[in-house]
């Protein structure tokens, strides 16, 4: 089967591998996967592939069955997958789950913690990573393409989205009359932009993108102000600002805090779309800047909710922004590894419209 692994010195580079197709052993369960989103989401996940051990979940092997990990690796992506053979009693063949898999055509999984909706991948060497991305949901056998399609891209955004917004309540703003959002064609960015929108109470949304998405991210109407990153100069800088940083753009981050000063209240560091200016040394208030997981933000939201009141709450908005992007959304729809393979430096640079998504169907 094919697998897609990117050299984790270079997200640039990436090759296909031809590896043997899994099989199940004892208690485990082997899965066929049928589609996934791509997005500069996942880019991120490579960006953060050693310090939040994305890596990890997903161990990359060499044509000959050999570990490549130390080089190589898989970025995990978002989707569904079908059960094809079981060795565990509580997961049948022929059952579906969302989740977090390879970008390749078939994986292996140990079911544990199962229960009529859920079940949670105990495999050893995913015991020490976030409980979140371990954890399938069943979902029905009937494919709803509308439907799976915004869940496997919009569902991880727009939770993290949800996420950001909770953190920022719970610091009441951190006194900021605007959050500034770095990235704003994004798809988080926009589903961050409607949970604003929708909190009572909150700052005003500005968003900022670049100059070839301006016109189609003001035609969306839900930026207060949207300008691009040439025209960050027309930004208000005697207004208190919270900066989500969805770009990873150091020097840009640097013009804004330069600009803004004191009045640069705290800044979230979520995503990397411009992750090729990681490295850029800039003098940023680092006293004020902190890094944002949602994972740990969304396990703390459960355990102060409870989890049948998380969901509910989780599951109102993005039911409701799904239907908020059908307005604008359109879905590019691979038919393979190889064709991801294709469009992977597209998505890197940051080059697929942000109208669209793109969705691998194998």
């Amino acid at each position: 089967m094919k697998a897609l692994q990117t050299l984790k010195s270079d997200f640039s580079k990436t090759r296909l591998v031809t590896i043997t197709e899994p099989s199940a052993s004892n208690n485990e369960i082997k899965l066929k996967i049928e589609r996934f989103s791509f997005t500069a989401n996942n880019i991120t996940y490579a960006v953060a592939g050693d310090f939040l051990k994305y890596w990890d979940f997903f161990p990359a092997k060499n044509e000959d069955g050999s570990n490549a990990s130390s080089i190589w690796g898989q970025i995990p992506v978002w989707g569904f997958a079908i059960v094809t053979e079981s060795n565990s009693s509580s997961v049948a063949v022929g059952e579906r789950f969302f989740g977090y898999y390879p970008p390749t055509e078939h994986c292996v999984m140990l079911p544990t913690a199962t229960n009529s909706a859920t079940f949670i991948d105990g495999s050893p060497h995913r015991s020490h990573l976030p409980g979140g991305y371990n954890l399938y949901r069943k979902v029905g056998n009937q494919v709803d393409t509308l439907a799976d399609n915004e869940q496997s891209l919009l569902y991880p955004l727009f939770a993290t989205a949800f996420s950001i917004v909770d953190l920022c309540a719970s610091h009441d703003w951190y006194g900021a009359d605007e959050i500034i959002i770095l990235s704003a064609s994004s798809k988080t960015s926009i589903g961050l932009a409607y949970a604003i929108n929708e909190t009572e109470g909150a700052p005003k949304p500005i968003g900022v993108t670049s100059s070839r998405h301006k016109i189609a991210v003001e035609s969306l109407g839900v930026y207060d102000q949207v300008c691009s990153y040439e025209e960050i100069e027309q930004l208000q800088n005697e207004s208190k600002c919270c900066i989500v940083d969805m770009s990873g753009n150091k020097n840009l981050l640097c013009s804004l805090h330069e600009m803004y000063g004191e009045n640069m209240m705290a800044t979230l560091s979520v995503g990397a779309t411009h992750w090729d200016s990681l490295g850029v040394n800039a003098s940023i208030i680092q006293d004020r800047t902190h890094q944002f997981f949602a994972p740990s933000q969304i396990e703390s939201m459960i355990k102060r909710l409870g989890p049948q009141s998380f969901s509910e709450q989780l599951g109102t908005f993005i039911q409701g922004s799904f239907l908020k992007t059908r307005s604008w959304l359109k879905f590019d729809e691979l038919d393979s590894i190889e064709s991801l393979n294709s469009v992977y430096p597209d998505v890197c640079a940051g080059k697929v419209d942000a109208n669209t998504g793109v969705i691998v169907v194998l």
